[in-house]
């Protein structure tokens, strides 16, 4: 795969800067949906999809949307703050049942 250029990176990043900024408006909603960040510029915010054929996209932190997608390798996450080690994945794992049952 070829890399990309500076110029290919930047527009990327810009087009991801814009859809972010349009959840968030379409949505007005500005904290992570799961834990409860607050969206501050360069968090590493994104819209995960809960369901494609209607739309329906949630904010997720970087951390957040890791887990969502089995690749929980973020060390300092809140649940693992707020319920410990053993109860996080657990408590994660309702919330997440929690926002596609809001999806629906």
């Amino acid at each position: 795969m070829p890399r990309r250029t500076k110029a290919q990176l930047k527009t990327l990043k810009r087009n991801r800067e814009r859809a972010l900024e349009k959840l968030i408006a379409r949505t007005g909603q500005r904290v992570c949906q799961i834990c409860g960040r607050e969206a501050l510029p360069g968090r590493g915010f994104t819209g995960h999809h809960i369901d494609y054929e209607k739309n329906i996209e949630k904010l997720l932190c970087k951390a957040c949307h890791c887990w969502a997608h089995g690749m929980g390798k973020v060390w300092t996450h809140p649940f693992k703050e707020k319920y410990g080690r053993d109860m996080a994945p657990y408590e994660f794992a309702r919330a997440i049942v929690r926002l596609y049952e809001e999806g629906k």
